[in-house]
């Protein structure tokens, strides 16, 4: 397997944080142009079509590289490696973002909606929190749990087989 993001505590391997999200937001910039391209509107000439992939591809590229950036900057002025850094270093990302395409108010909004959702996912990953696994059967009782039929996710046994 390569490189993630998580790999190496933030501050450090900023080189191949820099190069794993610029290829994550330049693919997700191609495949969003893409779709502008084939879908919305077609262009009249090659020329149009490459221009429609830079201007939509560009902010993309700029959130994700200014906002890793500036998440490595900071834990290096602050010296602390916290969900700070990426609330703050998500909502610069936006904000260049924005700016990438011309208009302070998308910018701002991206920024603010990013430095959320960055700073949860952080301080998720700090706390080991496991966001995607979906369990049925809570991990603990409360009042209206004993009403519910948990049979089937029940924990089987290692040595059971279906018939």
């Amino acid at each position: 397997m390569g490189y993630t993001y998580y790999d190496t505590p933030d501050g450090e391997d900023c080189g191949k944080k820099l190069a794993y999200i610029g290829k994550k937001a330049g693919l997700i910039g191609i495949a969003c142009s893409t779709a502008s391209v084939f879908l919305v509107d077609t262009p009249s000439s090659y020329f149009q079509a490459l221009t429609r992939y830079a201007r939509i591809t560009t902010p993309f590229l700029a959130t994700g590289l200014a906002g890793t950036a500036a998440i490595c900057l900071l834990v290096g002025i602050r010296k602390k490696d916290d969900e700070w850094n990426h609330f703050y270093g998500a909502f610069i990302g936006g904000m260049t973002g924005g700016l990438a395409k011309g208009h302070f108010g998308h910018g701002l909004a991206a920024g603010a909606v990013l430095a959320i959702l960055a700073g949860g996912l952080k301080q998720a990953k700090m706390n080991n929190y496991d966001l995607w696994k979906f369990n049925m059967k809570p991990d603990y009782e409360d009042f209206w749990t004993k009403d519910y039929d948990w049979t089937i996710t029940a924990k089987r046994p290692k040595d059971w087989v279906a018939k």
